[in-house]
C-alpha cells in the first residue's frame, strides 16, 4: 500500500433494545400511567445497560402527539416516568444516538381508558 491508497473504515452498529412495561393496559380516566423499563445494547461481550443516556417518551392519540418528554436512564439502564392520560393512545419510547457503534431503537405499547361511572 502506498501513501495515496485510501482505506475506508466504517463502524458496525451493535444492536440496542428497549424493554418497556406499562403499569396497566387499561387506565381509569384521569389516572396517571407509569412507563418503566430497561435500555441496553449488545457489544461483543454480551448485553450491557445503556447507562445515563437520553430517551424520549411520547404519547400519541389518533396519530397526533399529545405528550413528549426526554428522560435519562440510570447507571443500570433502567428508566421510569409517570405520564398523564386523558384518552386512549400509544406510548413510544425512543432511543436515538449519533454513536456509530449503537443502533437507534424504539418500543411502543397501546393503552385504553376506562370511563369513570
Amino acid at each position: 500500500m502506498n501513501s495515496s491508497d485510501i482505506v475506508l473504515v466504517t463502524a458496525k452498529e451493535s444492536p440496542t433494545q428497549l424493554r418497556m412495561k406499562l403499569s396497566a393496559d387499561q387506565v381509569d380516566q384521569g389516572e396517571p400511567l407509569v412507563v418503566s423499563g430497561l435500555a441496553r445494547w449488545r457489544p461483543r461481550g454480551g448485553w450491557q445497560p445503556l447507562a445515563e443516556v437520553p430517551l424520549t417518551v411520547k404519547i400519541e392519540h389518533d396519530g397526533s402527539e399529545t405528550f413528549s418528554q426526554e428522560i435519562t436512564t440510570g447507571p443500570d439502564g433502567r428508566y421510569s416516568i409517570t405520564v398523564p392520560t386523558d384518552r386512549p393512545g400509544t406510548v413510544t419510547v425512543d432511543y436515538e444516538t449519533d454513536d456509530p457503534f449503537k443502533a437507534n431503537t424504539q418500543e411502543s405499547a397501546a393503552f385504553t381508558i376506562t370511563q369513570a361511572e
